[in-house]
């Protein structure tokens, strides 16, 4: 098996992987800061949060493929060295991305009472969870734009300013939560409403660091306002050809995540509390310890666009190896706290009961979705294997999770944590398919010579 042996990899690998660890548990933070202290009010107002962020995840994973596919170009001609290309590319990134934003707010704006009655049949949890969505609405747009700049700027290895911001958004959030949902310091209750205030001026704040630093700070690339005039032709069809299919995996797959939630949320209100919970574990256990996919993805990518795939080879090879033991670690982890995560939680015995089993599969299943999110959405995506992720990441989500899921869960009436583990099958489907592709080494494709 070929590993690497540059020292030179391993710092460059963590140089931007602890950052990026950082920044995303900080990120996720907010979204913790939500779940728990908001499952301090009971399981309906949890309920309503958990549905509300899942139609929000579609916007957040929609710009996620943009970032990302924009991110395996931008990666690879910074790599070459050919930062003007890297700047009309960027630009053409926040053109899209206001199209995109805009109209999803109209949609929201126009439809949220309807959007949330697909994901329950309990009138009062999707009741509150339009309110709450119909507040969190103009967070979109500051949301959008973080995430869209932090994957341009992770590909070209500037990681620190996102986890600055995502630390002032953090902090920001905990502090507005404390004292809006519960109302403290003499504030009158807001409850959920609260909680979209909070995230409202937490990823304001956030946004505006991102923002300056792009344009008075960042030296790189040095992006302008005068780049967004015009845009080269060749480019946007190389954009088009290479990070669309990133776009349309990330988005098949946020829509596959809504579509898992409306089969939990007909089963009971209670599974989708349950699972809001397991869900945030994961992703909290799964990227605290070195969040790998991020480096994976810029080192591999910049390593194919300077023309050295064997080094790219190597590289993406040595990360999936680091990333099995991020993944028992984790699964070690969640089996450990089972008891002690849900405690932390103001829950019905029936529903704490449900949240421990769930957490019990989740220990398992955590390994397959932390190393195949390294294998796919970092090693294999940074080599410019975008065609070949979108139909893996598509084809198990809804052929297999959804469908048999619904199967076990709805029309057998079997326990939720058997629908469950049924739902999460895609991940091992997933981890097996970009592991025999990766030592295939088919992955790696050059393009940066065709513009």
């Amino acid at each position: 098996m070929i590993i690497e042996k540059d020292i030179n990899f391993y710092k460059r690998l963590y140089a931007i992987a602890i950052p990026v660890s950082l920044q995303t548990l900080l990120s996720l933070g907010i979204n913790l800061a939500d779940n728990f202290m908001i499952g301090k009010l009971g399981g309906v107002s949890l309920s309503a949060v958990a549905i509300a962020n899942q139609f929000y995840t579609i916007l957040h994973y929609t710009c996620l493929g943009l970032g990302n596919g924009c991110a395996v170009l931008t990666g690879q001609y910074y790599g070459a060295g050919k930062n003007k290309e890297v700047r009309s590319l960027v630009a053409l990134l926040y053109k899209l991305t206001f199209g995109i934003v805009l109209s999803f707010i109209t949609v929201t704006l126009l439809f949220k009472a309807n959007i949330m009655d697909m994901y329950s049949n309990s009138a009062e949890v999707t009741n509150l969870a339009a309110e709450y969505l119909g507040m969190l609405t103009p967070t979109f747009i500051f949301m959008a734009i973080n995430v869209v700049s932090c994957s341009w700027l992770r590909s070209i290895g500037i990681v620190k300013v996102a986890m600055l911001a995502s630390s002032v958004s953090f902090l920001l959030k905990l502090g507005i939560n404390y004292v809006l949902i519960f109302g403290n310091f003499g504030v009158q209750p807001m409850g959920i409403k609260g909680a979209a205030i909070a995230t409202m001026a937490a990823r304001g704040v956030e946004f505006l660091i991102i923002v300056v630093y792009i344009l008075r700070y960042e030296k790189k690339v040095c992006l302008k306002l005068g780049d967004f005039k015009g845009q080269d032709k060749e480019l946007t069809k190389l954009f088009l050809k290479k990070g669309q299919p990133v776009l349309f995996s990330d988005m098949m797959i946020a829509l596959g995540q809504n579509g898992v939630s409306i089969v939990m949320g007909n089963i009971s209100a209670s599974m989708l509390a349950a699972s809001s919970i397991a869900t945030t574990v994961v992703q909290i256990s799964a990227f605290t310890l070195i969040d790998l996919t991020g480096a994976a993805a810029t080192l591999v990518s910049n390593s194919a666009g300077s023309g050295d795939t064997k080094r790219a080879y190597r590289q993406g090879v040595t990360s999936s190896m680091l990333s099995f033991i991020t993944g028992i670690g984790s699964s070690i982890v969640i089996f450990l706290l089972r008891d002690f995560i849900v405690s932390l939680y103001t829950l019905d015995a029936y529903t704490a009961d449900m949240t421990y089993s769930m957490l019990t599969v989740t220990s398992v299943i955590v390994f397959f979705t932390a190393t195949g999110c390294v294998l796919s959405k970092g090693i294999l995506r940074g080599g410019g294997d975008t065609k070949y992720l979108m139909v893996v990441d598509i084809i198990f989500l809804w052929t297999v999770s959804i469908p048999l899921g619904y199967f076990v869960g709805i029309v057998l009436g079997m326990p939720p944590w058997v629908a469950y583990l049924c739902i999460r099958l895609d991940e091992v489907f997933r981890f097996s398919i970009c592991l025999h592709r990766l030592f295939s080494k088919k992955w790696i494709k050059v393009f940066t010579k065709t513009a």
